[in-house]
């Protein structure tokens, strides 16, 4: 496939990745009272594999070449630059977002203080406002990159043969069962360091044998398959988190997380599913999935950005209390509402962004012809 052409099977798990990640962080600010636990439950096993599915997708191309001066390249001015512009609006704003009234915008704004804002950094760590929280996936993405070269060698070797892939799926699986059963501490799995970086390669290293052999799995009957199964494991998964957290274990919500076998295995059928009802093509309805997903980063940088200021407006106490008093009723208009309010602003400031840079783009150009 040319470089210029993107995919819209992959394009399209891109965008449903980055709409469960702004609907997991609208789920989380929308708080109902009264509300049922089988409803709280499923809403949080129903949206907890964002992440899981950006994995996975890293690892349908990250293999490809050998060119690591050229990756990182792009991450550094892709990835890494553009986050590093959120940590400093994310400090510039503090104020605003969190701090009281009498308190002024520029109170407290040093760069000396952006200095110590960012000091966690130093250790592999996100710093810790809300707006900024959500970066440690951009520190574990450069984790990733630095053992990059070690794991190509993995993966060359695993692709030398068809029984090695399926070896490697047979353990790693059965790691993260065994890893969910003990509710993670047999490998107690992290959000940073060199657990992140193990967690995130099983599942780029799944997403790279499914995207290899994905041919295979363009066949009407995987969707049939796979579609069940995902929802017969949602299901599961629902149960699970009530079961475990109605035996009072202290880590049931690990369920939830995209290092358990869950989003594992979840996020590998999704991929699945989509391959085998999708195909690539130039039709508009690939143009508008590929147009859409071309935003899905910056939204993820700046959409916690909306939920603060949602929060400051005060809309959660508002959105809560419009519906009357049925409390399923309640959430799930609260949660659609805010996700649509959350997706449509991220993607106009996103889309406003990238005319403005390309305004600046042609400027130059047009002065020198002129």
């Amino acid at each position: 496939m040319s470089k210029h052409k993107r995919s819209s099977q992959v394009e399209l798990l891109r965008l449903i990745g980055c709409i469960i990640v702004l609907a997991t962080h609208c789920n989380q600010a929308v708080n109902v009272i009264n509300e049922p636990d089988s409803l709280h439950a499923f809403r949080y096993c129903l949206l907890s594999d964002g992440v899981a599915f950006f994995w996975m997708i890293t690892g349908y191309f990250l293999f490809a070449s050998s060119d690591f001066v050229k990756k990182w390249k792009g991450v550094i001015t892709k990835i890494v630059f553009p986050a590093f512009l959120i940590y400093i609006l994310g400090y510039v704003t503090q104020n605003f977002f969190y701090e009281s009234e009498d308190v002024g915008f520029w109170d407290n704004i040093s760069l000396q203080g952006f200095f110590e804002f960012i000091s966690p950094l130093a250790s592999a760590q996100s710093p810790s406002l809300p707006v900024t929280q959500h970066l440690w996936y951009v520190i574990a993405y450069v984790l990733v990159m630095l053992f990059l070269p070690l794991v190509k060698i993995i993966v060359d070797w695993l692709d030398k043969s068809l029984v090695l892939q399926i070896v490697f799926i047979v353990i790693t699986l059965t790691l993260w069962i065994i890893n969910d059963i003990t509710y993670n501490n047999l490998l107690e799995l992290e959000f940073s360091g060199l657990k992140v970086v193990a967690a995130a390669y099983v599942l780029i290293i799944w997403g790279h044998i499914i995207y290899k052999h994905k041919k295979v799995f363009e066949n009407r009957i995987f969707a049939l398959i796979t579609g069940v199964l995902v929802i017969a494991g949602v299901a599961f998964r629902t149960w699970y988190y009530m079961y475990s957290d109605s035996m009072g274990v202290e880590n049931a919500f690990y369920c939830c997380w995209w290092t358990s076998a869950f989003s594992l295995v979840l996020v590998a059928l999704s991929s699945i599913f989509v391959f085998s009802v999708k195909r690539d093509g130039d039709s508009k309805a690939d143009k508008f999935i590929c147009f859409l997903a071309g935003f899905s980063y910056g939204m993820y940088l700046l959409h916690p950005f909306v939920v603060s200021l949602l929060d400051k407006m005060e809309y959660f106490k508002y959105i809560t209390g419009v519906w009357g008093d049925n409390p399923t009723l309640t959430t799930i208009m609260s949660l659609i509402v805010t996700f649509v309010i959350v997706f449509a602003a991220t993607f106009v400031i996103n889309w406003l962004i990238r005319q403005i840079k390309k305004l600046i783009v042609t400027i130059p150009r047009k002065l020198k012809k002129a």
